[in-house]
């Protein structure tokens, strides 16, 4: 009995089977090598009051919560504390206030967290007016917070989180969150939080004196009779280029690209914001 198949018509089919597999686990290969990452984005729409003092950020990438975050009637405050379980420790950007207490550190539009090193686990105090601190989020709007899970295993996941407190800090609302898929590449933000805060300020704006103008190698920084706090600088499209706690009145700028920036420097009484040329 004469067999239907021929037996070099199967190897061909064989041999482009296996052709086809083969460039397909190559191409994985590739794909994997480079190292292909995403910004997922989760809806986390939680808020914090009086009537809910207490709630737990839990996105997606992880089995327990990474956040606890409470509010505090009697000493006015709305803190987040970080955890630190068995599958991982999570931290946020933050600044010292006093006594080991702090504040977050916002993120500005369309960048991300990679300059930063001063992660804390908690509290993170959003208001507190017994520390003395004047809250640079309330009544701004959404703001951007930096955050990072480091996992036992050894991934280290990099966040931002989006916030919203209230203008007279009573209410906090956490927006989203935001992660990248690839353990430590830092996710850019988008454009929901504030941008340059262009604080408006006549009188101190008379008093401050920047030269020179354009400025290749540093700009000078004087502000008649006030102490600076600090300087941040900021591209045209709101980008913060860098930030600098002034101990010397004076901002390196060799290393930048020529163009106009947003100097904004901040003393005791307000800030301050002016247009500088860097380059000729």
């Amino acid at each position: 009995m004469q067999s239907i198949f021929n037996i070099d018509i199967i190897e061909d089919i064989l041999f482009i089977y296996m052709k086809k597999n083969i460039l397909s686990f190559l191409f994985l290969l590739l794909i994997s090598s480079k190292g292909f990452s995403a910004l997922m984005v989760e809806n986390l729409n939680i808020t914090v009051n009086a009537a809910n003092p207490t709630a737990n950020i839990t996105p997606s990438f992880v089995q327990s919560p990474l956040f606890s975050v409470n509010y505090f009637a009697a000493p006015g405050s709305i803190s987040i504390i970080g955890k630190n379980v068995a599958q991982f420790k999570s931290k946020l950007v933050a600044d010292l206030i006093i006594q080991n207490n702090y504040h977050p550190t916002r993120l500005y539009n369309n960048s991300n967290a990679s300059g930063y090193r001063n992660y804390y686990t908690s509290p993170i105090f959003f208001s507190n007016n017994s520390l003395g601190f004047v809250n640079r989020f309330s009544g701004l709007g959404n703001q951007y917070i930096a955050g990072q899970a480091i996992f036992t295993e050894g991934d280290t996941i990099n966040f931002w989180i989006l916030v919203n407190l209230s203008e007279d800090a009573s209410e906090l609302k956490i927006v989203k969150i935001g992660y990248e898929d690839v353990s430590g590449k830092f996710p850019q933000t988008g454009t929901e939080g504030m941008n340059i805060p262009m604080g408006v300020n006549e009188n101190l704006a008379s008093k401050l004196n920047i030269y020179p103008q354009p400025a290749n190698d540093a700009i000078n920084i004087e502000m008649l009779g006030k102490q600076i706090v600090s300087s941040n600088l900021f591209n045209l499209n709101g980008d913060l280029i860098a930030q600098y706690g002034l101990t010397a009145n004076r901002i390196e700028v060799a290393h930048l690209s020529k163009g106009v920036y947003i100097l904004q420097v901040k003393c005791s009484e307000g800030i301050v914001t002016k247009k500088v040329i860097i380059g000729e």
